[in-house]
C-alpha cells in the first residue's frame, strides 16, 4: 500500500511536526520532529512506503524514556484527524 494516497502527509499532525522541526532553537522537539517526518518520507517525496518499522521503534524509545509513547500533542492532532481510522501513522501513534 502506498502511505501517500491516504493522505498521512497532508494532515494536521504532519503540519505541526513540520512547524516544530523549523524552530530556529535546535531542541529535543525539533530533533523529534524532523526525525519522524523523515520516518513518514516527508523529505523523500519518491519514498512509497511509510517507514512503519522505525517509527515502532521510535515509540518503543519513547516509552523507554518513561514516555507513554508519542507525545500528547501529537496523538490529539491524531485524534482529531477525520482519517484516523484508516491511517497507518495514527495506528502507530494512537497505539491501535
Amino acid at each position: 500500500m502506498s502511505f501517500k494516497s491516504v493522505g498521512c502527509l497532508d494532515c494536521s499532525l504532519t503540519r505541526y511536526l513540520k512547524e516544530l522541526s523549523e524552530l530556529e532553537l535546535i531542541d529535543e522537539r525539533a530533533v523529534f520532529a524532523a526525525v519522524t517526518l523523515s520516518y513518514l518520507g516527508y523529505f523523500q517525496p519518491e519514498q512509497q512506503r511509510l517507514d512503519d518499522r522505525n517509527l515502532r521503534q521510535l515509540t518503543e524509545m519513547l516509552e523507554e524514556r518513561g514516555q507513554d509513547g508519542f507525545p500528547p500533542e501529537c496523538q490529539q492532532r491524531c485524534m482529531q484527524c477525520p482519517s484516523k481510522i484508516g491511517c497507518p501513522v495514527g495506528k502507530i501513534v494512537l497505539k491501535d
